[in-house]
């Protein structure tokens, strides 16, 4: 890690992240360097976690389009904090450029409170010497803010739990092993599980890790989408290709909640609902269908992959003034972290 962004070290994840994508990608090191009073100056801003999550997100798509050397990236062409404007510049095959707008959205307060609890429950595990994977798993079809009360109130029952089940079930597992345990009070919503891995790990400890995560739909994710698609729209330039860029750490966003915002969107323009786009900040509907084709489309990277669905999933906006190349479409739909091999 280079001295310079030692600042990060306050969010070990961004730390790591940045180590290795320095490791497997020097051309996004040098972009770094180049850029290192920018970074250092977001860095050192970031008040609290969320932030610098916030920062990590933005940095990974310089990073992703880095990888492939067809791209190069500039970052905050148009001026730092002095004008609304995206991100970055991006030039393709040294002839086509386009304009790139990050935005993440964050955890909902459930989602935070869930995994502060589990946090507090896996760091008390880990305590009892053993060479034992550890995780609990969300069972409950209707995991709520209820289910997080009696959780915290139960913390105390549950640690007591899972560490009398690892003392007890360490030296009876075989390798490769696994075991569940219902944990008492929660017998159809939460499980303890333990795998035994024929690995050498640290028998100091319990390696505690995260389980399946109850996924916290408020029916209304959508909402976030179409909000950052309007805030957004005032910090692309016009005449030139413009790319969303949108990310999320929360389970509970996916592809379509945008395709659903994009929809909610058309459903009040047909209905010219002036009102509505006037509270958002436009003249009105026409105004606001004027301005929206000023974005070329929209790339929203999921936060886990199913057979359901891929990483990436690219909107293209069919009325956009200036359109996307197929050929920078279909990088952005598969690029990922691995994509140099």
């Amino acid at each position: 890690m280079v001295n310079y962004l030692t600042e990060c070290r306050k969010n070990e994840s961004l730390a790591r992240n940045l180590q290795f994508w320095f490791e497997t990608c020097s051309v996004f090191k040098n972009f770094i360097i180049l850029n290192k009073e920018k970074v250092r100056k977001k860095i050192t801003g970031g008040k609290t976690d969320e932030d610098l999550k916030d920062i990590q997100s933005e940095l990974l798509i310089p990073y992703l389009l880095l990888l492939d050397n067809r791209f190069e990236v500039e970052y905050e062409k148009y001026g730092m904090g002095k004008t609304r404007a995206p991100d970055f510049f991006v030039t393709f095959e040294k002839s086509a450029s386009f304009n790139v707008e990050v935005k993440k959205i964050r955890k909902t307060p459930l989602d935070v409170e869930f995994n502060q609890c589990f946090q507090e429950i896996g760091e008390r595990i880990r305590t009892v010497p053993s060479d034992l994977l550890c995780r609990m798993d969300i069972i409950s079809l209707n995991p709520d803010r209820d289910l997080i009360a009696r959780l915290k109130i139960s913390q105390e029952k549950i640690v007591s739990f899972a560490q009398n089940i690892i003392c007890s079930e360490k030296n009876k597992l075989s390798f490769q092993d696994s075991k569940e345990y219902p944990v008492p009070d929660f017998e159809d919503e939460v499980t303890l599980i333990l795998d035994k891995p024929s690995s050498k790990i640290n028998l100091d400890h319990t390696y505690y890790y995260h389980g399946l995560k109850p996924l916290f739909f408020t029916q209304r994710e959508f909402y976030k989408f179409s909000d950052t698609i309007f805030e957004k729209m005032g910090q692309m330039l016009p005449d030139m290709v413009n790319i969303l860029v949108i990310t999320s750490d929360s389970d509970t966003h996916d592809q379509h909640d945008l395709l659903e915002a994009i929809k909610s969107i058309n459903q009040r323009l047909a209905r010219s609902e002036e009102s509505f786009f006037i509270k958002k900040g436009f003249k009105g509907s026409l105004d606001f269908r004027e301005q929206s084709k000023i974005i070329s489309a929209i790339l929203f990277r999921n936060n886990w992959v199913s057979e359901e669905r891929d990483r990436n999933f690219l909107w293209y906006n069919k009325i956009a003034r200036n359109p996307l190349l197929e050929a920078i479409g279909d990088y952005l739909k598969t690029m990922d972290i691995f994509q140099n091999g």
